[in-house]
């Protein structure tokens, strides 16, 4: 399966990540982090269910999780700061993070929904696709 947002096409059956063309290294759990998030794009993702898909349930500390959503923002080309594809927010309630990939808002002209394709790579980096972010739950 192959999803497509920004410059990068992220191909589940070949585990990795095209940016702008070229091949970007990616650390499996990285991988599977970024999966996760582009799969469930629609909706929260809280830190425990992170914990439980993507740790297999195990013992894992908040700088831990943090460190890979940090390097799943710099191998698509995001950053912490600004935060255009994935955010990462405090849950006021139980103080506990979350996050939620979505479209970023574009223009109402050039909305296009993030889908998976089994495009040739040519034909992935000739389509534009809206970019994922990940933002707050509803409370």
């Amino acid at each position: 399966m192959r999803y497509l947002f920004e410059d990068c096409a992220l191909d589940t059956d070949r585990r990795e990540l095209r940016r702008g063309g070229a091949i970007v290294a990616v650390p499996p759990k990285v991988f599977d982090l970024l999966h996760y998030l582009v799969r469930n794009m629609e909706r929260v993702v809280s830190k425990d269910e992170l914990i439980h898909a993507i740790w297999d349930a195990r013992i894992v500390s908040d700088a831990a999780i943090t460190t890979r959503l940090n390097v799943v923002r710099r191998v698509v080309g995001d950053s912490g700061e600004e935060q255009h594809l994935i955010k990462t927010f405090q849950n006021a309630k139980a103080s506990d993070s979350s996050a939620r990939c979505e479209r970023a808002p574009v223009d109402a002209a050039r909305q296009r929904p993030l889908r998976a394709s089994r495009r040739q790579d040519r034909d992935a980096r000739s389509q534009r696709r809206p970019p994922l972010q990940s933002c707050p739950s509803p409370t």
